[in-house]
């Protein structure tokens, strides 16, 4: 009866571990480690400098951007139009789709470079994505009198390139705004890793920081004609109760196919990390998601390089080291691997290493060296690996000189470096056998 209840102890214990295996196994990846709490179906945390996943949900699936579109818009932007090229704000730039927000500037006013994507940023102006497509592509092909439908393709070109050179493969933008069309679409992961990228923009990185902001324009002769005042709708900066130190932007959107979106970011110094948000239900429900998965990744994720730096990944003892030397060889990472996760992850993460045989060979004792080695030289490579998926990768290098010793080099350092007492004694020793065994012969030579 005994044996009997200890069997079924074993047995309930044996499933309870089983289901709660998957969730513990899913946490240890990364993916959902912060997502709890999250309602929106598509969502992707990324780490700024690695681009790693950190948490996800449907980061693969087809959705709709919705103005989160004019991130990509604005890089363009800054790409092909001068810091200090005015920008006068034609009518053509209103004609975008029924129920479109818009910037309220007026025709006929002139704007720098950074207004505008303010306009673009700020209020959210469909109007400013048409108003930059007519100017850059009237500047670049010299033809003032462009369609502005033209012009507008001409710039979505400029952005799927844009979007593609940064490794988003999901993603196909039709207008510069994000009106509702089936075939502008992207990824929760795609728009993630577009955003990192706004580091590469200074000047638009504080500008979708800015929670309002008031521009004067002026006229073609310099003459003030409007006073605009530009007011962000992204609670994550504005709403006292989503809004949280580290947050700094970047931009919504929605429509009603899209849903409520967003590209926000957030950075503590050390960590930084971008978060879209895809089909929300409301602008309340996506600032809160993105804001329980940014702390969440700041507070638990950190960013360092593996191994921390001036360590090295692997000490090895040559065994046939110039005596004298110091036999034990550390190889370095030639270039630094950063790794973003978090401390359970840091220690699940597998080093496998691989070695230059030309210079290296494996012994019983140790290792072997065929020549001289100098610092510096590449001896092996290591690949980093984490659930199967590799995290990180880079050549090893010799941190110092090691040269190989001879055996009568290696014989003679023991015998009077190591242990002078025992190997003088041993010359001596051998000495006093040489002389007689000399005396011998010359003693013998005699008698005969």
């Amino acid at each position: 009866m005994m044996k009997r209840t200890i069997l079924r102890k074993i047995f309930i214990l044996y499933i309870t571990l089983l289901t709660f295996l998957p969730t513990m196994v899913h946490a240890e990846t990364g993916t959902d480690v912060f997502g709890a709490d999250i309602s929106a179906p598509n969502y992707c945390l990324m780490e700024v400098t690695t681009g790693r996943v950190l948490a996800e949900r449907g980061m693969d699936d087809v959705v709709f951007p919705a103005s989160t579109t004019k991130l990509v818009t604005a890089m363009v932007a800054y790409d092909h139009l001068a810091a200090d090229l005015p920008i006068t704000y034609v009518a053509e730039a209103l004609e975008v789709g029924e129920g479109s927000s818009l910037s309220g500037f007026m025709p006929g006013d002139s704007f720098s470079r950074a207004d505008i994507i303010r306009g673009l940023m700020i209020p959210s102006g469909n109007d400013i994505g048409r108003l930059i497509a007519i100017t850059v592509a009237r500047r670049e092909t010299g033809n003032r009198s462009m369609p502005a439908d033209a012009c507008e393709a001409y710039l979505v070109k400029l952005m799927n390139e844009k979007a593609a050179a940064y490794g988003a493969q999901k993603t196909h933008f039709v207008n510069t705004h994000g009106f509702h069309d089936e075939n502008h679409y992207t990824t929760p992961y795609d728009m993630a890793l577009i955003a990192t990228h706004i580091r590469d923009y200074p000047e638009l990185s504080e500008i979708v920081a800015e929670k309002s902001h008031v521009i004067q324009a002026a006229d073609e002769t310099g003459l003030v004609r409007h006073e605009y005042e530009l007011y962000s709708h992204n609670e994550i900066l504005i709403n006292p109760e989503l809004s949280f130190p580290e947050a700094d932007g970047i931009k919504t959107g929605y429509t009603p196919e899209a849903g409520y979106t967003l590209l926000a970011s957030a950075g503590n110094g050390k960590e930084r990390m971008v978060v879209s948000i895809f089909k929300a239900e409301s602008g309340a429900a996506r600032a809160l998601d993105a804001k329980t998965l940014l702390t969440g990744g700041l507070k638990n994720a950190r960013t360092d390089t593996i191994p921390p730096a001036g360590e090295a990944v692997m000490r090895m003892p040559i065994v046939n080291a110039r005596s004298g030397d110091d036999p034990n060889m550390e190889l370095l990472p030639a270039t630094p691997v950063i790794f973003a996760g978090t401390e359970a992850e840091r220690a699940a993460v597998n080093a496998n290493i691989t070695y230059d045989e030309t210079l290296l060979t494996k012994t019983e004792d140790g290792w072997e060296i065929r020549s001289d080695i100098a610092a510096g030289t590449v001896a092996g490579h290591v690949r980093y690996e984490l659930a199967g998926l590799i995290v990180g990768e880079t050549d090893l290098v010799t941190r110092t000189d090691i040269r190989k010793g001879s055996f009568f080099h290696n014989l003679k350092y023991r015998m009077y470096e190591q242990h002078p007492v025992a190997g003088w004694s041993l010359t001596a020793f051998v000495g006093l056998v040489i002389l007689l065994l000399i005396r011998f012969r010359i003693k013998h030579g005699r008698r005969r």
